[in-house]
């Protein structure tokens, strides 16, 4: 996972650091709810949330509306 500030640019490519690292998993399941633990002294807000297999299918603006020509 990477969480980016609200002026932060996100990048083109992969970046180099992650704000959060885990073990790579596929899933096809569907959630209601997402909750993230930052820490007990923390706060946070987050707008947007992007999940996808590859960097290129969370940043390329245009591949959320050629999945939905798609089906």
């Amino acid at each position: 996972m990477r969480a980016f500030a609200e002026a932060e640019t996100i990048p083109d490519q992969e970046p180099a650091v992650w704000t959060c690292v885990t073990t790579p998993f596929e899933a096809s399941h569907e959630f209601d709810v997402a909750r993230f633990h930052v820490g007990k002294n923390s706060t946070y807000l987050f707008d947007e949330l992007r999940i996808g297999s590859t960097w290129s299918s969370v940043v390329d603006p245009d591949l959320p509306r050629l999945v939905l020509e798609q089906e």
